[in-house]
């Protein structure tokens, strides 16, 4: 009978092991949390890691090809219904038009209270119309919306929550960003309609901006607080385009939702494999190790010091080119190393902020600016 109890027991003791080898974390052998730091080679700087370490509760992560899309008729109609604008009629837009650029665009204008939804499809002609960026924006009242009065966090999300819900349903909530005034938001409006120019410091439309992701599974695609650029040169001199990060950003402030923008939509291709082999968290550790000294010491050019504070690390997936065919886009994981950094005596502290970005998979290290 103790012997029996004692199998029991050990069996008892394996089976969580077990499933947590097969889990991804298990498969990398990833901790919860990161306490480490290094210097820079002259010693004056530092980066600190004091971080979770975020990885999806999955056992597999597969790759996908991925292409951009225009926004889907039936997101523009959902929009339209949610605030009431259904049977606005539409007007065709006129865009200035570049010679290389072929831009359409739509509008709806809620004259009575100046609520305006647009679209605009922008395609790059010399690459078989190849779409290079699409949108769905609304704004009410620009500018005007500057009481800071607004409701809690909570309340506001609510708001955000059920326009994401009903309009995009294939996204979900990933932060809050850390600013509310529109000097220290991009897109956010600081300039008046009607009285047509820029408004002081400390106008403009004010209140939350809650940041949306793309998750395909489990899986989601970070929020990043930089943009990748629309193409880069190839060592060979060729252009090519980097695709753009997907954005979804909602703004609430006193009178609820009056901004929110939904750029680059993409779509999934085929499953290039199911399960993608990632590199284990000790090895992409060891070339953050090597990487974070160098990047620390940029500062110190100016005979200046900074040091860097990693307080998240996120497994996740982002839309990188395929290496053997540049305009191909694969959906593949990376790792990202958000926080802060200090320069002398400045603090700098953007809302999902990657100061490093490696490649889960072959530990490329890359340049979230290029999106490569």
């Amino acid at each position: 009978m103790k012997k029996m109890l004692s199998v029991i027991l050990v069996l008892c003791l394996l089976l969580p092991c077990a499933a947590l080898a097969q889990s991804v974390r298990g498969k990398i052998k990833a901790p919860s949390h990161l306490f480490t730091s290094w210097s820079s080679p002259s010693g004056k700087s530092m980066v600190y890691v004091n971080a979770p370490v975020v990885i999806p509760e999955v056992e597999k992560i597969p790759l996908y090809r991925t292409s951009p899309c225009a926004v889907p008729e039936e997101t523009v109609n959902a929009a339209l219904k949610f605030f009431g604008l259904e049977n606005i009629p539409r007007e065709q837009l006129e865009w200035d038009s570049l010679d290389e650029l072929n831009v359409t665009g739509y509008m709806w204008h809620d004259t009575e209270n100046d609520q305006w939804i647009t679209t605009d499809l922008s395609t790059w002609i010399p690459l078989d119309n190849r779409i290079e960026h699409t949108s769905l924006d609304f704004s009410f009242h620009q500018a005007d919306n500057q009481s800071h009065a607004v409701p809690s966090e909570d309340k506001a999300r609510k708001l955000a929550d059920d326009l994401v819900n009903t309009v995009f349903p294939g996204h979900v909530y990933y932060s809050t960003d850390k600013f509310m005034d529109p000097q220290a938001l991009p897109y956010r409006a600081s300039y008046s309609q009607e009285e047509g120019n820029h408004a002081s410091d400390d106008e403009g439309d004010y209140g939350y901006r809650f940041h949306y992701v793309s998750k395909v599974g489990a899986i989601p695609l970070a929020h990043v607080y930089c943009t990748a650029d629309t193409g880069y040169q190839s060592d060979d001199g060729s252009y090519n385009y980097a695709m753009p990060y997907e954005v979804l950003d909602v703004d609430v402030g006193a009178d609820g939702i009056f901004q929110f923008r939904w750029e680059s939509p993409f779509t999934l291709g085929e499953m290039i494999s199911d399960d993608c082999k990632l590199l284990s968290f000790k090895k992409i550790l060891g070339i953050l190790g090597v990487l974070a000294p160098k990047e620390v010491s940029r500062y110190e050019n100016s005979g200046d010091h900074a040091n860097i504070l990693i307080d998240r690390i996120e497994l996740s997936y982002m839309i990188l080119p395929d290496k053997d065919n540049p305009e191909s886009h694969i959906l593949t994981p990376v790792w990202d190393f958000f926080g802060s950094h200090t320069f002398c005596e400045d603090w700098y502290d953007e809302t999902d902020m990657p100061y490093f970005t490696i490649n889960a998979i072959d530990g490329t290290v890359i340049d979230r600016e290029y999106a490569r």
